[in-house]
């Protein structure tokens, strides 16, 4: 069972997620079981998390574990969904149902050949991009296999890579076909995707990756979906570092739904990279000062330490 005490601290809470989805997928890989296990209460601690605290927010935007993608890729994805679920009001059972689905949403690819995995996905054969695309498929019918009481998780985890104008798969479906959880999880999955790095590039920086969202809204994403992704996990997300107009370095602490480009900032440094201690400056209200950058981080793994 997991503890959960343990949902008080991010970082741990983290940790087990990246740790249930390594075990989930190595159990599918083996045994071609996939079991549900503490998933629920996973997802739970999530949820009641995020309320508490923006830590988890923050190791969403810059952890990343480069030795398989696909683990903190699935915890960042559901800790996104959540946030984005919260502001369109979702219920709490709602936001527990939409983690637990995210979670899990590509533990298909335990049974895809790691070699796919890992390749610049720009020189995939056809028959490879067919394998790599099956995951969505596998990931359904190992949830069925396993567990025939979790349909609709099965559904929402076949359908995460539709799009809203049929151009996406294993079955080309329309809007009006797609689960909403399925809707969310596929324009998170994307955004995540593009804000770490891949096999053929680095990390965008947020901004940039919600204005390739941006460029797809109506298409492949609804018009109040791709508006609720940039006024509740905003151009500028809560804890991402940025350098202001003036050089000092700070950590964005809250976002502004009416005004997404100026969010509130924890200052940490000043232009000489002197500390600072207890300042926060509100960018709504000083227009003086702007964001001139996002900063990434360098060394994600110290993250979690």
């Amino acid at each position: 069972m997991i503890n959960s005490e343990e949902f008080q601290s991010p970082k741990v809470l983290y940790k087990k997620a990246l740790e249930y989805i390594e075990t989930r997928q190595n159990d599918l890989r083996t045994t071609n079981k996939f079991q549900i296990d503490n998933l629920f209460e996973l997802a739970d601690g999530i949820v009641r998390n995020i309320d508490e605290s923006t830590e988890l927010s923050s190791l969403a935007i810059h952890y990343f574990d480069i030795n398989d993608l696909t683990i903190s890729h699935a915890v960042n994805v559901a800790i996104f969904s959540v946030v984005l679920a919260k502001g369109l009001k979702y219920s709490t059972d709602e936001q527990i149902r939409l983690c637990a689905a995210a979670l899990i949403h590509d533990v298909g690819s335990a049974k895809v050949p790691i070699e796919i995995l890992e390749k610049d996905e720009r020189k995939l054969t056809q028959h490879e991009i067919r394998k790599f695309r099956s995951h969505s498929v596998l990931g359904a019918e190992a949830i069925l296999n396993s567990e025939p009481s979790q349909s609709y998780l099965a559904k929402v985890i076949y359908q995460h890579h539709e799009k809203d104008n049929g151009h996406g798969y294993p079955d080309r479906l329309l809007e009006d076909d797609l689960l909403p959880d399925a809707r969310v999880i596929s324009m998170i999955d994307a955004y995540e995707a593009l804000i770490h790095p891949r096999s053929h590039r680095d990390a965008l920086v947020p901004p940039v990756g919600i204005k390739q969202i941006i460029s797809q809204k109506g298409s492949f994403y609804s018009t109040h979906l791709v508006k609720a992704l940039i006024e509740y996990i905003s151009l500028y997300p809560v804890g991402l570092y940025v350098q202001l107009n003036s050089g000092e370095i700070g950590k964005v602490n809250k976002t502004r739904k009416e005004n997404p480009l100026r969010p509130e900032v924890k200052l940490i440094y000043d232009a000489q990279r002197n500390p600072i201690k207890d300042q926060y400056i509100d960018l709504s209200e000083n227009y003086l000062e702007t964001i001139e950058r996002s900063i990434p981080l360098t060394n994600v793994q110290d993250l979690l330490d």
